[in-house]
């Protein structure tokens, strides 16, 4: 057989086809049913370890038994990459001894600013400590077909310092600069400090914290400052004992605005603060002082903060940043600093 007899599209280089996958994942299955050697091609390309990110997101969060701790895994691709998820997936697992373990949902939407996009979900769950060699097996065959690298990496409503350790020592398996944490219910100073050296030899990039209160939170804040460039709070509200109006992570009556500023210049340089919650948390004082001294600490701000003293509003702009005291919706209001060149991006 010669070369004039195979199909124009086995004439493609490897290194062309590879990059056509990287290009548009969705086309995963369709090229492999062109011909033979474009299926090999492919199935080459969906075993290796990877170039993309295929999961945008991937989600722990563990029940606790008796004995053990039952471990869910929620894995979200976009739908445009799930075919070549789906492929990594078969390919690993020809006898589908673990593939059946994953459970899948379809179409999910995911609603961010605005912009709707649609995931599927893949659901494992294991026991831990593995109590024997499937079920660790089963975690790995997970690990290694979402690939080298996530969009981010999220451990869910954690409850005690054990549910911590074992989802963070877990969640290393999946490599990312992107974390999402929620610990309403943990607030000692020993965990603080632990999760702080686990930020810091993990180089963590970008972290979302939901926390209900925080030993001396000023601190904390100028501590993780020094460790991320991006830095979002969520303050958590758990109403049993109704906190002060002034309260932000269990400190009330804090004129926020210079540890705001001192955030601003060590390693920060994007801080989203929700507090919903709490009304008065900040200050039209504390709010004054930041729209004077952000927009010219020496580099391009990104901020915005639940801020409700200001509902007519404002929109100016001081040295390349806006300024903006605005509502979002009919409940929550927000004070933003950003330079001109970061309107655009999305936290």
């Amino acid at each position: 057989m010669t070369m004039e007899d195979f199909s124009p599209l086995e004439h493609l280089p490897r290194e062309i086809v590879y990059s056509i996958i990287e290009y548009a994942p969705e086309s995963a299955f369709a090229l492999r049913l062109t011909c033979r050697m474009l299926r090999s091609h492919v199935d080459e390309f969906a075993l290796q370890r990877g170039t993309i990110i295929l999961a945008d997101e991937v989600r722990l969060f563990c029940s606790e038994r008796v004995y053990y701790f039952q471990i869910t895994i929620n894995t979200f691709v976009p739908a445009s990459r799930s075919n070549l998820f789906e492929l990594r997936l078969k390919l690993r697992d020809p006898s589908n001894c673990f593939r059946s373990q994953i459970e899948r949902s379809n179409n999910i939407n995911f609603n961010t600013n605005g912009r709707v996009s649609k995931y599927n979900k893949y659901v494992l769950k294991v026991v831990t400590p593995f109590p024997n060699e499937e079920e660790a097996s089963s975690f790995e065959y997970l690990v290694e077909a979402v690939g080298p690298q996530i969009g981010l990496i999220d451990l869910s409503q954690i409850s005690h310092e054990d549910e911590l350790n074992l989802l963070w020592n877990l969640s290393e398996s999946f490599p990312t600069k992107k974390l999402s944490l929620c610990i309403p219910h943990l607030h000692s100073s020993r965990v603080m400090s632990n999760l702080l050296s686990k930020l810091e030899a993990r180089k963590i990039d970008y972290l979302m914290l939901n926390a209900l209160k925080i030993p001396e939170p000023q601190k904390f804040m100028l501590d993780v400052s020094l460790l991320v460039r991006s830095l979002h709070i969520r303050q958590y509200d758990f109403d049993v004992h109704r906190l002060s109006s002034t309260n932000f992570l269990g400190a009330a009556n804090v004129d926020w605005a210079p540890t705001i500023i001192e955030m601003f210049s060590r390693r920060l340089d994007t801080l989203k603060i929700e507090n919903e919650y709490y009304c008065d948390y900040l200050s039209k004082a504390s709010a004054d002082e930041l729209i004077s001294k952000l927009p010219h600490i020496g580099k391009k701000v990104w901020f915005r903060a639940s801020y409700y003293r200001n509902p007519k509003g404002v929109n100016y702009k001081v040295n390349s940043h806006i300024i903006k005291a605005c509502r979002l919706n009919a409940s929550n209001r927000v004070l933003s600093i950003k330079h001109k060149s970061r309107l655009k991006e999305e936290f």
